[in-house]
């Protein structure tokens, strides 16, 4: 197929109206809209289907092919959108949860039509690398160098730091670590200290800490509300048997295997198992 009968077979049962609704000026007053803000929408789907993986690539396609501009529903009175209009754009759709919203409101229409039986389903996740240096060993060993390389500051500059600590609130109480004890025999009292230590310590735990069988009594949003999606390092094999390491995230999906739809899919950390996120995946299915 030609691509843009291919976008069109696509787009034909996507209903992004809500999306264009929401996105668009509530009032005809104040400063007119220079962006076409649906056929960015298209241009962000299109780049996906085409595998275009950043947007400093889509905007060099954008202004480098014509062809490809009209793909994207861009007018010839339209000006291109930069880097920083696409990030907004992506910024607000993520805000208001409205591509979620569409995905459960197509779900639910296939579980009507009968498309989806819900007999065979399938949980995988997928490495999503941050690109973002701040954490990087080779970073730390730079910034390391380079504070030991620095001279020793100034009584009046230490003065000045010594004030400002002093003026800052008393942080907040960290979380009890785990408690250990030594090897032998406790008395009564010393067991039942324990006891109430390790208690303690299980209660300050979140439910994507705990072990996996105390995760089933939480409810889906109390497991969305303490998911983990801050970057973070994960070490684990491939389908080969070699370990794998990367700083970043993971995309979860939960998908039909019968009928191919993407029934839900949340983004986390890079470290909780696939084992934790299928409980919360199979939880925000609609019964």
């Amino acid at each position: 197929m030609q691509p843009e009968d291919r976008y069109s077979q696509i787009f034909e049962h996507l209903n992004l109206a809500p999306v264009m609704q929401s996105l668009s000026k509530k009032h005809g007053r104040g400063r007119p809209e220079e962006l076409n803000v649906p056929a960015m929408i298209y241009s962000l789907l299109i780049a996906k289907m085409e595998g275009i993986e950043f947007v400093s690539a889509l905007v060099k396609r954008l202004k480098s092919s014509e062809e490809f501009r009209i793909q994207c529903r861009f007018t010839g009175s339209n000006r291109i959108p930069s880097e920083a209009s696409y990030s907004r754009l992506i910024h607000a759709l993520q805000q208001n949860g409205l591509l979620e919203k569409l995905q459960d409101r197509l779900v639910l229409s296939a579980l009507e039509e009968g498309f989806v039986s819900g007999t065979h389903i399938a949980v995988d996740s997928s490495i999503v690398e941050a690109w973002d240096c701040q954490f990087s060993e080779s970073a730390s060993k730079r910034r390391a160098a380079r504070r030991s390389k620095k001279q020793s500051k100034t009584p009046e500059l230490e003065q000045l730091k010594l004030d400002v600590t002093e003026s800052q609130p008393p942080p907040v109480s960290e979380r009890p670590r785990k408690p250990t004890y030594p090897r032998g025999r406790a008395s009564a009292e010393e067991t039942e200290r324990r006891r109430k230590e390790r208690e303690a310590y299980e209660a300050s735990l979140g439910p994507f800490e705990k072990k996996v069988e105390d995760m089933l009594s939480s409810t889906y949003d109390e497991l969305l509300a303490a998911l983990p999606r801050q970057a973070a390092r994960c070490d684990k094999k491939n389908s080969k048997g070699r370990l794998t390491s990367w700083y970043g995230f993971k995309a979860n999906i939960l998908v039909d295997t019968d009928s191919q739809y993407i029934l839900s899919g949340v983004f986390s950390s890079a470290n909780p198992n696939d084992q934790r996120m299928a409980i919360l995946l199979l939880k925000g299915l609609p019964l």
